[in-house]
């Protein structure tokens, strides 16, 4: 995100005092979160904690399979992280980690370490684009098939390649495509068993996806982009959309995708999910606003409203067993740029959302948890809740030291990895209730 801030502190600076108030002050006050008062997490019913382990860094999206009680998180080193985050413009594909994985915890037994049986689940079937076996993980969700199988959908950010070797990225931007895999549901999965991989043209910024419960899924492409400056202009012009891939099997070429939110624009359309309404929850990273899809029998999508009662960019959205939508928000972009001045001793603050429907209509959104220090759930990207226990797990790609970011950084990583580590212990957080 830096990059954006850039441009978009160079643009204030021209346009001035006319644009703030028909443009600006959304931006100033909603999105970077300037003025704005953030509470620490001791003022919240929650007792939360890290829980650190290596193989617990960077996971970007988690899941929770409630009645089997498993979470699994999308996670990455951090160093890897650092250098090949497409989302954010970190196209460095020489700093790939080539060592992300999938993690699987059981929720109701943390065991004596505190770290709930943490484990990967193996690849089995799947080749990159060379021959080997890295995938470079974002975004998922998970379709519940039957009572012992599950089924995967996966962003996977392959690096730009030729006939024998990769490109540059910084040029081509990331060669993004979808993977499913299905794996046994329950205890018993030790392999994610893959079933095919869909490249498309309409897949080409992907951050998020959801099932559609008919084989098909929607995933949100967050810039217009993989590479250029109008890319980095989103803040002040849109850009990104909804795009919709229709059920597809391995014995047959896939369908085409499509472009599904027509002519709406949308401002970083980032973790949207499917509700248990049927409706589609879209939030953006940047405004403070979730639009709400119906998805229509010809695969589009018809805006049916926006909730904007959390005023806070949201990153993903993750539905509970009771219906509600749970998000993990950034109350202080800004602190994006403080921390990459002094990235060792900065932590940027996160702020936890339920968002549920009201007994009179229309939605309420309740802050359930923040942490101004960031010292437990800071930097979190995804927020899931557990009912029957009322736990709260946060994760995220950005739980990493800001300021390492883009290319050429990764040096310096190399340089200080210790010190680094010693700083921002790798971990995802859970907060108990009181």
């Amino acid at each position: 995100m830096p990059s954006f801030l850039v441009t978009l502190g160079a643009t204030l600076a021209v346009v001035g005092g006319v644009g703030y108030q028909f443009l600006f002050k959304d931006i100033i006050f909603t999105s970077l979160g300037i003025g704005r008062t953030v509470q620490d997490v001791s003022e919240f019913p929650y007792t939360c904690r890290r829980i650190p382990h290596p193989q617990l860094e960077g996971c970007e999206d988690m899941w929770l399979d409630d009645e089997k009680r498993l979470l699994y998180a999308a996670c990455a080193p951090v160093p890897g992280r650092v250098a090949w985050t497409p989302s954010m413009t970190l196209l460095n594909n020489r700093g790939r980690s080539k060592a992300d994985h999938m993690v699987v915890l059981d929720i109701d037994n943390p065991g004596d370490d505190g770290l709930f049986g943490q484990r990967d689940l193996k690849l089995s079937g799947y080749v990159d684009s060379l021959g080997g076996k890295a995938i470079d993980l974002h975004g998922f969700d998970v379709e519940i098939l039957d009572e012992n199988s599950l089924r995967f959908y996966l962003i996977n950010h392959r690096p730009p390649v030729n006939e024998t070797l990769e490109l540059d990225a910084a040029k081509f931007g990331a060669n993004s495509t979808m993977e499913i895999f299905d794996v046994v549901r329950g205890k018993e999965a030790t392999e994610m068993k893959w079933v095919r991989t869909i490249a498309d043209e309409a897949i080409y910024t992907p951050n998020k996806v959801t099932a559609t419960k008919d084989g098909g899924f929607l995933l949100t492409n967050d810039k217009y982009a993989k590479t250029g400056r109008r890319r980095e202009l989103f803040p002040l012009f849109g850009g990104g959309d909804l795009t919709y891939c229709p059920p597809s099997t391995p014995a047959q070429a896939s369908p085409p995708c499509h472009k599904a939110s027509g002519s709406h624009i949308l401002t970083y359309p980032n973790g949207l999910t499917r509700g248990s309404d049927g409706l589609i929850y879209v939030p953006s990273s940047f405004l403070g606003k979730i639009w709400v899809f119906k998805l229509e029998a010809d695969k589009t999508l018809t805006k049916i409203t926006e909730i904007t009662s959390h005023a806070m960019p949201i990153d993903n959205l993750n539905l509970d067993k009771d219906g509600n939508l749970w998000g993990a928000s950034f109350p202080k972009m800004l602190d994006f740029v403080a921390a990459s001045r002094n990235p060792y001793k900065r932590n940027s603050p996160t702020a936890v959302w339920r968002i549920r429907k009201g007994a009179e209509g229309g939605y309420v959104t309740e802050k359930v948890v923040e942490d101004r220090e960031g010292k437990v759930v800071g930097g979190a990207t995804v927020a899931v809740h557990d009912v029957p226990t009322g736990r709260i797990f946060t994760g995220g790609e950005s739980l990493l030291p800001f300021g390492l970011e883009g290319e050429g950084r990764v040096e310096v990583w190399e340089e200080r990895a210790d010190d680094v580590i010693g700083q921002f212990a790798p971990y995802i957080g859970v907060c108990e209730p009181k």
